[in-house]
């Protein structure tokens, strides 16, 4: 039913393993660990937001070495999204991963109600294996902001305003984060923040106004300076508009690239 769970089947097979990442859709097709000689696995899904990022990493903990690398990738959106009614709608999928009590509070159906459904996952390959030409770029970046601006309340890409509501799910998903760190800390796990690349075509839409207050003043106040941030927003290699099957998220080649990229920089830092 949910073609992103198919890389779970082989969860069984996993220990020991030393690099993970966590993530919604950039950490979903950004790592890529397929030539990497380090046990590593790629926890993210679509639209996860950070409580499940936070229940994932607990549940699956027993699976992950001492010091383990915590990739924990956060796109400019994330602190605007917790609640979201048309995501909680796919969240029966965390019924295969997590405990029910776990996923009941924020789903939309019950763990009874979504043991009746179909649940065999589709069989296929869920990764992005070509680029968008620039006209598809230029209409898949403006459908994305609208979007944006529709479901996560933000009412300018320039100043960084934001709805009410919006106001309120940041404040939330700030504690999330924290959560996440402070259980890192609790396990001997390494945390490493990365700011995913995005086409730049996508990243000039979005103004330094909402970055700022939106996002880089959220890092400021949440990640200590021990933890190490990887901000690829400015790294032209990896924004290259070529690289991407959609606005913000790198093709396969590119996110094996992007992958190692990831890991040698968290090894000089």
């Amino acid at each position: 039913m949910y073609i992103e769970l198919k890389k779970f089947q082989m969860i069984k097979c996993m220990n020991n393993l030393d690099i993970i990442n966590l993530g919604t859709g950039m950490g979903y097709y950004d790592f890529c660990y397929t030539d990497i000689s380090r046990k590593a696995f790629n926890f993210s899904l679509p639209q996860q937001n950070l409580y499940f990022d936070y229940q994932i990493l607990r549940e699956y903990s027993f699976l992950l070495k001492k010091e383990c690398i915590i990739c924990i990738p956060l796109p400019y959106f994330i602190f605007c999204a917790d609640r979201l009614e048309k995501v909680m709608q796919k969240n029966e999928r965390y019924y295969s991963l997590l405990a029910p009590e776990v996923v009941e509070p924020y789903c939309s159906v019950t763990y009874e109600e979504w043991k009746l459904k179909d649940i065999e996952i589709p069989v296929g390959d869920d990764s992005l294996k070509y680029a968008l030409t620039d006209d598809e770029m230029a209409v898949q970046t403006e459908s994305a902001l609208k979007n944006w601006k529709d479901e996560l309340g933000i009412i300018s890409f320039e100043s960084g305003e934001v709805s009410g509501h919006t106001k309120k799910e940041i404040s939330r998903t700030q504690q999330w984060l924290r959560k996440i760190l402070e259980y890192c800390e609790q396990m001997y796990f390494i945390p490493v923040i990365i700011v995913p690349p995005m086409s730049q075509t996508l990243l000039d839409k979005i103004g330094m106004g909402f970055r700022k207050s939106n996002y880089y003043d959220i890092l400021e106040k949440v990640i200590p300076d021990k933890i190490q941030i990887i901000d690829y927003s400015k790294n032209s290699t990896f924004c290259n508009p070529r690289l991407y099957g959609w606005p913000g998220f790198l093709i396969e080649e590119a996110a094996k690239e992007f992958t190692k990229d990831v890991i040698k920089k968290i090894a000089v830092g």
